[in-house]
């Protein structure tokens, strides 16, 4: 295994999209610096330099651009869920379920966001969750998360398959705060050796998982066999380890499926420990011991007996049991079950900085955040890691001021209200009751989420439509609306398309009222797929991506306008309109070719120009324009594409059939054609017009 953090095997290739990625400049200097100030200076960047975050700061878009700039395994793999998702669906449903209610005209400031955990003062209540096979997200891989998580005083946490190993971290964040999450090995001298590195390496706190003692049933993997650890990604803890190298018969170096299975079999050995083998990781750890995974009280209560330190109410992401609790519905029936007799931490659904202030006044002391920082590390690196969890903070520390609150232990002095079945009492940090439109709202988005979670498609589209109604109807909440009828839309897409194009179209219009034009653009693109794909409106798919483009294009967004351009090339040259995709690859070649990042992929958008021409068969134009593209771009004169442009040319000016097929034979040879050259080259090539042999 690879362990500098920008080696990668060729199998993780498959995974990752590389993108070059700089660290972003908020430094925490103390404790006292604020998080808030993370927001003046996105604003300030762009006002002085023009210069946009280098992650959306929307956690309803972050998904979406994750999907968009990671490869497909990589996304589906961080993406995927257990079963349907309900899981997954019920994490997220149960912090909307719980309103806050703030306080005014009271001191916020100066805000001090620190916590005590297990003796240790952290600077605030986020620890960033362990999440393995980072490799398969970006070559930045853990290094890339830890480096973010250094810069904004958040300990990281190690997990047991992760592509970096415990030293390898150690070395390139050696002062910051690091937790290790331990899969737990079948071998109890395996699991004394991991436990002995971890400590060595200055690793403060022991997190064990409990509820992965194999892998849940991941339909997203499944059916891609996408599974990083045969192979030997998210091995390297256990590869480098000296006990279970000793048991082998050969190293990982030279034969990585046999250790890929040993070691597979070690960490998720199909079994599960016992209460009683708890003691084995007291032996061998020194420090604080967290169990992950608690969703009961009752098990909250034999952590407390078998003397652990802190337990994390976790479902793993919604990714081992499906149709399981949220983690935060489970929180308060926990706190209340063991009190201050052990240090109760949570996971799972949370996105934005009022959700872990939600957590924090039902009892957690501390959370964990995992997938978004992991989403951001894929759409820009490290930069974008630092980028998501900067502003989460940032989030936090901001809403502790709007709702009244200077530390995070003032969070504690409530009790959360834990009736919430008719939607009537609002979050107890202050308490207060919902007005009774509101109340309707949230019991459409309730009875709407219920819905999605049975699959029940349209009931859900035709529920979020209703709460939308209210929302601007009776409770005048425009935006709240527009957020709620983008849900509509993903709940209709596949089973009513129309219906689908009405809500997402009204969510549109008002994000451009507000001027969110690069929300809007994101959603203009989706509209134009579902035009392209389900209704097979090609043209309404056009001008969507033309007017996505041209927003993401005015919002400074080049890289996602350029993509968009790209998609209407391709999409007008398939419809037959050649000249306007023509237009579209000059265009993006144009910007490019001064670009380090984006040069070396001019000359495809040249050679796609250059078969539009020959598709227009208009033979002098298309010389003028090889001409223009040599002159454009010098060193396309000496790339096959354009001796490929210029080969096929003499085959068209010979009327052969034949020499042009010879030349794509070995142009295909070399640099395989993808489906859409195919096509083009395919009328090109029976637009030509063999001449009619000539007999005695």
């Amino acid at each position: 295994m690879a362990n500098d953090k920008n080696e990668t095997t060729s199998f993780e290739k498959s995974f990752i999209v590389n993108r070059p990625s700089t660290i972003g400049t908020l430094q925490t200097k103390n404790k006292t610096t604020p998080y808030a100030f993370y927001l003046k200076e996105l604003i300030g960047k762009q006002i002085k330099d023009g210069q946009p975050p280098v992650v959306t700061t929307d956690p309803n878009l972050l998904e979406e651009t994750a999907r968009k700039a990671m490869s497909e395994r990589g996304f589906n793999y961080i993406r995927g869920s257990a079963g349907e998702g309900a899981t997954m669906d019920a994490n997220r449903l149960a912090f909307r379920q719980w309103k806050l209610v703030p306080r005014v005209l009271r001191p916020t400031t100066p805000r001090n966001l620190s916590v005590t955990l297990f003796g240790r003062t952290y600077d605030t209540p986020v620890i960033m969750a362990p999440i393995g096979v980072h490799s398969i997200y970006h070559p930045d891989k853990e290094i890339g998360t830890a480096e973010a998580c250094a810069a904004l005083h958040v300990p990281f946490t190690l997990s047991t398959a992760a592509t970096t190993s415990i030293e390898d971290l150690t070395k390139a964040v050696p002062d910051s705060s690091k937790w290790f999450q331990l899969y737990w090995p079948a071998s109890d001298d395996i699991t004394a050796s991991m436990l002995r590195r971890a400590q060595e390496n200055k690793f403060e706190v022991l997190v064990v998982t409990l509820d992965t003692w194999t892998l849940g049933w991941r339909p997203r993997d499944i059916d891609t066999a996408n599974n990083p650890f045969s192979v030997g990604i998210g091995d390297v803890v256990g590869f480098q380890d000296p006990v279970f190298r000793s048991k082998l018969n050969s190293t990982p170096e030279d034969d990585v499926v046999s250790a890929s299975r040993n070691w597979v079999a070690e960490a998720f050995p199909g079994t599960s420990h016992s209460w009683d083998d708890l003691a084995v990781l007291r032996k061998h750890w020194q420090g604080p011991i967290v169990l992950k995974g608690v969703l009961s009280a009752e098990d909250a209560k034999l952590a407390v007996e078998h003397k652990m330190d802190g337990i994390i109410v976790s479902t793993h992401g919604g990714r081992q049991l499906d149709g399981a609790v949220g983690s935060l519905d489970a929180l308060p029936d926990v706190v209340e079950a063991v009190g201050d007799k052990i240090t109760v931490m949570l996971d799972s659904g949370i996105r934005t900085g009022t959700d872990i202030i939600k957590a924090l006044a039902l009892g957690a002391k501390a959370v964990l955040v995992g997938r978004p920082v992991v989403y951001g590390l894929g759409i820009n690196g490290t930069a974008g890691a630092h980028g998501v969890l900067a502003g989460i903070l940032a989030d936090l520390d901001l809403s502790m001021g709007f709702i009244g609150a200077k530390n995070v232990s003032e969070l504690g002095k409530t009790t959360a209200e834990k009736d919430l079945q008719n939607a009537g009492k609002g979050l107890s940090f202050f308490g207060g009751r919902e007005e009774k439109y509101q109340n309707a709202a949230d019991l459409f988005l309730q009875a709407a989420n219920a819905f999605k979670m049975q699959k029940q498609n349209l009931e859900a589209g035709k529920a979020f439509e209703e709460a939308a109604r209210v929302q601007t109807s009776k409770l005048n909440e425009p935006d709240d609306a527009a957020n709620t009828l983008v849900d509509a839309y993903k709940a209709y897409r596949k089973e009513d398309p129309k219906a689908a194009t009405r809500c997402i179209e009204f969510a549109i219009d008002r994000y451009c009222t507000k001027g969110n034009f690069r929300r809007a653009a994101s959603h203009k693109e989706s509209l134009g797929e579902l035009y392209e794909q389900d209704l097979g409106d090609t043209k309404a798919a056009l001008e969507c991506y033309e007017t996505a483009a041209s927003w993401y294009e005015g919002d400074g967004a080049a890289a996602l306008a350029n993509k968009l351009w790209l998609k209407v090339a391709d999409v007008a040259a398939l419809e037959g309109d050649y000249h306007r995709a023509i237009e579209n690859y000059e265009k993006v070649a144009e910007i490019s070719i001064n670009n380090n990042l984006m040069k070396y992929s001019v000359k495809d958008y040249l050679l796609r120009a250059g078969i539009c021409h020959l598709a227009t068969g208009d033979r002098v134009g298309t010389q003028r324009a090889l001409d223009r593209y040599r002159d454009m771009d010098p060193a396309f004169a000496t790339q096959r594409e354009s001796m490929l442009l210029a080969d096929l040319s003499e085959a068209i000016e010979a009327n052969s059939q034949e020499q042009f097929t010879d030349k794509l034979f070995q142009y295909d040879q070399i640099c395989k054609l993808d489906k859409w050259k195919t096509t083009l080259l395919v009328r090109v090539k029976n637009a030509i017009e063999e001449p009619e042999e000539e007999f005695a």
